[in-house]
């Protein structure tokens, strides 16, 4: 399995979604295209049924790990931003994280889209 870490501007971090990543570092004005390292950290979703009434059903969505997704974080450096969807994100938490867009980059094509380099979503 390919790992490939990599450091832009002091940020180790690793992408694992099945995409480049175009990042924006809001410091230098630099842009940094980041390609995928092999591995899509994935996790599952499943539904809780919270309450029912006789015509509505109110679930809470929890997200749940995947063995072999667990195995994968362990083995990344702990000081290694690990790049994930929001799913793998929740699912995970710790290390993993999930993008945020750069200013001015919030409402635009996915293909437009340039993340900030220096700001995540965490759990």
């Amino acid at each position: 399995m390919k790992t490939d870490i990599i450091t832009i501007e002091g940020v180790d971090l690793i992408n694992t979604t099945p995409h480049a990543i175009n990042l924006l570092s809001e410091t230098t004005g630099k842009e940094y295209i980041v390609m995928p390292c092999g591995y899509v950290l994935s996790a599952s979703t499943v539904e809780i049924t919270e309450s029912q009434s006789p015509t509505v059903t109110f679930v809470k969505t929890v997200f749940e790990r995947h063995d072999e997704g667990i195995d994968f974080v362990e083995s990344i450096p702990f000081n290694t931003i690990i790049i994930a969807s929001m799913i793998s994100m929740k699912a995970y938490g710790g290390q993993v994280v999930a993008m945020t867009p750069s200013k001015g980059f919030e409402r635009v094509p996915p293909a437009e889209k340039k993340m900030n380099l220096h700001k995540y979503c965490v759990d």
